[in-house]
Order: C-alpha cells, then sequence, then structure tokens
C-alpha cells in the first residue's frame, strides 16, 4: 500500500533561515526539529525535504555545499534518532519559470512516485505561503509553522489559501498529526453491488475530508461492475476469484490496510457513512478497542425494521451477551485457576472478581471499528458472516472494551445476503467450538504441568 509522507521546507521549518546558506558551518537545524522528526519517523511517515535553493542558479554556491549542507542536516537528526528519507530541491533562479520550484509541484510528484506515496493522506509543512499554495494544489493537508523569519499571517488571508492547521513549532505539529490524525482503512467487503458502492465510496469522502482515510472494496466474485465503479470513484479494490464469504473478504481487506484503525462498513446501501465519525469517536477518545454501530439502541435511525431480523439478532445478541459475560470468563477461569492459586497461596495475589455483564445488543451489525493492534491480536477462523460475532468474542477475550454506539441504518432484509438459520447455526456452532477449545487447551496444559 501507499505511504503517507510529511512534506517539509528546509529553511525556517527544519533549519534557522539564513539567507541564502552557502557555508555548511552557517546551517544551524532548528531545537526541537530532531524530536519531531523522529515522531514522524516512529508514526511510519516518510520525511521528505522540498527546497527551492535560488542560489545555485544564482551563483552564490555549488551543488557540491549543498549536498555537504544536507550531510550536516542528516548526521545532526541521526544523533537524536531521526532521519530524512530522502531531500529534494529545485536550483533555478525563480525568472526560469521551471515547474520544480515551489509552489510548482514537480518535485512532489516526483517524490510521490519515488516513494509510492498517498499525496492526499499526507502533510505539506512549511513556514511561507508558497508551502501552503504547493501542499494545497496536491491535495495534501497543509501546516503554517510560525519558525520562519516572516511567516504569513493566517488573519489576513483569504480562506481558499489558509493552511489546515497553525502551529508555533514542527514538534508541536508533530505531537499534533500522530496523536490526532490517525489513519483509518475503511474496508467494504462487496458482491454484485454496483449499483451502491460509488455512491457509498463518495460519501465516505464527504465523511471524512478533514481526517486522512483509504478505502479498501474486497470484491468478493462479483459478476456486476462493482470492481470498475469503485476504481472509478478511487478505492483500492482487491479481487477475489470467487466468492469465499464475508470475513474471507474483510480479512483480505486488512491485509491490504495500512490504518490505525479498521472500519467495516456493509456495501449494500444500509449504512450512513456520516456516522463513520461516531462510531470511531470512542476509539479515537482511548474508551474502546471495538465499537460496533448498533441498529437497535434508542437513539439509533433505521428506515425499515423486518420482525423477523429483527427478533433474531435479538436472540444472537442475547446469546453472545451471556458468552462474553459468563461463559468466556469460565473458560478464562478454568485455564487459569491452577496457578492463580498457586500464586494466592504464595503472595496473597485475589482470584479475578464477578463477572460483569456485558450487554450487546447488535451482534450482526457490519458496521464497526477496531484497532489496528486489536485486529491482529484476534485469532480469526471464520469466513462467512459469522465473523462479526466471532470479532466481539475474540475482542472480550483479548481484554479490549467493547463499546456500541447508534447509527442510522436501512435495515431492509431484500438488501442481506444473510441466512438468519444457516449462519445463526454456524455462528452458535463456531462459538461453542471456540468455548471448548479454550477449556480443552486448558486441560492439556495442566495435563502437561503435572
Amino acid at each position: 500500500m501507499s505511504s503517507r509522507a510529511v512534506f517539509l521546507d528546509r529553511d525556517g521549518t527544519i533549519a534557522k533561515d539564513v539567507h541564502y546558506c552557502s557555508r555548511v558551518e552557517d546551517f544551524q537545524i532548528l531545537p526541537t526539529v530532531p524530536e519531531a522528526i523522529r515522531l514522524f519517523n516512529e508514526a511510519g511517515f516518510k520525511v521528505i525535504v522540498i527546497t527551492n535553493q535560488s542560489g545555485i542558479a544564482r551563483g552564490y554556491f555549488t551543488e557540491e555545499t549543498l549536498a555537504r549542507i544536507h550531510q550536516k542536516m542528516k548526521d545532526e537528526l541521526s544523533k537524536y534518532g531521526a532521519r530524512v528519507d530522502e531531500t529534494y530541491y529545485c536550483p533555478h533562479h525563480p525568472d526560469e519559470s521551471c515547474e520544480c520550484r515551489k509552489p510548482k509541484t514537480a518535485l512532489f510528484h516526483r517524490a510521490a512516485k519515488e516513494h509510492d506515496i498517498d499525496l492526499r493522506n499526507s502533510y505539506m509543512i512549511g513556514d511561507m505561503q508558497m508551502d501552503i499554495d504547493a501542499g494545497k494544489v496536491i491535495s495534501c493537508k497543509t501546516i503554517l509553522v510560525a519558525t520562519g523569519p516572516a511567516a504569513p499571517d493566517p488573519n489576513s488571508q483569504c480562506p481558499a489559501s489558509l493552511p489546515d492547521y497553525t502551529a508555533a513549532s514542527l514538534l508541536e505539529t508533530a505531537q499534533w498529526i500522530t496523536s490526532k490524525q490517525r489513519l483509518l482503512s475503511v474496508v467494504i467487503p462487496v458482491k454484485d453491488e454496483a449499483r451502491h458502492i460509488g455512491d457509498l465510496i463518495s460519501r465516505i469522502g464527504e465523511s471524512l475530508n478533514s481526517h486522512p482515510y483509504e478505502v479498501i472494496v474486497v470484491d468478493d466474485g462479483s459478476r456486476d461492475k462493482t470492481s470498475w465503479v469503485a476504481r472509478k470513484n478511487g478505492a483500492t479494490v482487491i479481487m477475489h476469484d470467487g466468492n469465499l464469504g464475508k470475513g474471507a473478504a474483510m480479512k483480505t481487506g486488512v491485509r491490504n490496510a495500512s490504518g490505525d484503525i479498521f472500519v467495516f462498513l456493509d456495501g449494500d446501501g444500509a449504512h450512513e457513512p456520516q456516522d463513520i465519525p461516531r462510531v470511531i469517536a470512542p476509539i479515537l477518545e482511548g474508551k474502546a478497542g471495538l465499537v460496533i454501530g448498533s441498529r437497535t439502541l434508542p437513539q439509533s435511525r433505521v428506515t425499515t425494521s423486518p420482525l423477523t431480523r429483527r427478533l433474531t439478532n435479538n436472540m444472537a445478541s442475547l446469546i453472545i451477551s451471556v458468552t462474553i459475560s459468563f461463559l468466556l470468563p469460565l473458560a478464562v477461569l478454568t485455564n487459569r485457576v491452577g496457578q492463580l492459586l498457586k500464586l494466592t497461596r504464595r503472595n496473597g495475589a485475589t482470584l479475578p472478581t464477578k463477572p460483569k455483564y456485558i450487554k450487546i445488543t447488535d451482534c450482526t451489525s457490519g458496521f464497526r471499528a477496531i484497532i489496528s493492534q486489536g485486529w491482529q491480536s484476534q485469532t480469526l477462523i471464520s469466513q462467512r458472516f459469522e465473523i462479526e460475532t466471532e470479532m466481539i468474542y475474540e475482542a472480550v477475550k483479548k481484554g479490549l472494551v467493547v463499546m456500541e454506539v447508534p447509527i442510522g441504518c436501512n435495515w431492509d432484509k431484500r438488501l442481506s445476503r444473510l441466512s438468519i438459520f444457516g449462519d445463526g447455526f454456524r455462528t452458535l456452532k463456531l462459538l461453542s467450538r471456540k468455548l471448548l477449545n479454550d477449556v480443552r487447551g486448558t486441560q492439556i496444559e495442566r495435563a502437561k504441568e503435572d
């Protein structure tokens, strides 16, 4: 998958702005810049420097001198565990009207091609208006830092030229990006949804216009133009050779995702993408690891609600609630009781407290979000619709907090391929198997210890 990047101006952003810096000894990195770049490195961003250096065309210094200056920049940053992945510069005089001098964007496109960068989910950071203008042309998010000699006043600019964010320093910028702007991977498993998928992808963009995201559509054996429509609307499309099942499609999507949070949406047009910010909010706030968009909470907005599906979902949700609240803790307790008893005798440790009832109201909802670490920690074996209930079981087993939030939905039976009886039976069978395996694994381990 494509990488995210931060494009950095050099003079006034990374280093002190020296008028036509022509000597290595005059190049000085600004305070806290190494820490900021290290934060970008640790967050997985490519760090690309884009700088205008017309001093070469003016005869003030040579490209060899510029190379030594940039080597000093790398050496100084490396002392703090920070690195720049690539530096691009324009050597031309402004009067040459080249395509690489900012605010022109040739160097950005070159960097994107050479480093496989997703420009829409990247950032341009600089201390001058030309940096902001260049970033807007390539659809990056733009950030103005007030560390240059003459940073523009945001209050005096027209709305179209305003940066998306302003900061006192590059470090403040890095802290803001790495703490607030976590990449979302919106994964949509589909089969024969050409009439819905284009509008769905478009509405996702409208809902997340201020948040970095990618859309991954997994075509699970469609015979219509689903893949073509999805690509036309800007999604990354992964195709299965045949119909492998919803669970298989979700797993394929995640394997091709690069986000910090995975959001799953059904491709049949039943979900409202404007609810994505509501679904991911508890994760961004650190309150939950798995969030389910519920169609049955009092605040939910449901246009149609077939009685059979509603009753079946309520029964399935009651079963998973009892399972994760009582049966799963019992299996875990059985697994650890021997060790816990030893610890109790040894140092006064106590056994787990009384299980708490975890109420799930909509276990079959296909609209949900999970942190990437939470997904990676799970052992998911189902290939079909039962993966939705299995995710809840595994999340609680791995210690994730599970929450539900109300969403809007067109809960129309004609839009779903869920088999109430077939998939319901497979879900019960799966839960029974996982519980039994947990207990059996415990007995095998205890037998070995004995």
